[in-house]
């Protein structure tokens, strides 16, 4: 009787467990093509902008008129986009600059070496994004 219980209790135990596992696996794997959803609307590359298009294309039924009309206007929104972009950015990346020092004088030695480690990653991950984001003042 005994050994059952046991035998009852490890099964559904690896039960649960394998469905933690696979919980986990599944939101990683979601967040990652979310994560790849949202950057091709946020990128202003040219191969983003074909995948906008094609998206819509398959999302909306466009007709071939209308796939040019909204290629025309998105590349007019583009440039201006750009336009604004570089304005911008170097003002984002000073006051981000001044934040990572005011974050810095704050931390002893070994959170310094921690805070190192995790810019370098949020500057990896935001590389693996693409784009303008990946490159700058864009860390922690």
């Amino acid at each position: 009787m005994k050994t059952k219980y046991i035998l009852a209790v490890l099964f559904i135990s690896l039960i649960l467990i394998l469905g933690i596992i696979g919980g986990i696996a599944g939101s990683k794997i979601y967040h990652k093509q979310a994560g790849k959803d949202r950057c091709v609307h946020r990128s202003l590359s040219s191969r983003n902008k074909i995948e906008r298009i094609e998206y819509l294309t398959y999302k909306l039924s466009l007709n071939p008129q209308q796939i040019e009309a909204i290629r025309i206007d998105l590349d007019i929104a583009t440039v201006e986009l750009e336009k604004l972009h570089s304005v911008i950015r170097p003002r984002f990346e000073k006051i981000h600059l001044k934040m990572r020092e005011a974050i810095k004088k704050h931390l002893s030695s070994e959170q310094m070496a921690i805070f190192r480690e995790m810019s370098k990653h949020r500057r990896k991950m935001l590389k693996h994004l693409g784009g303008e984001r990946g490159r700058g003042v864009s860390d922690y």
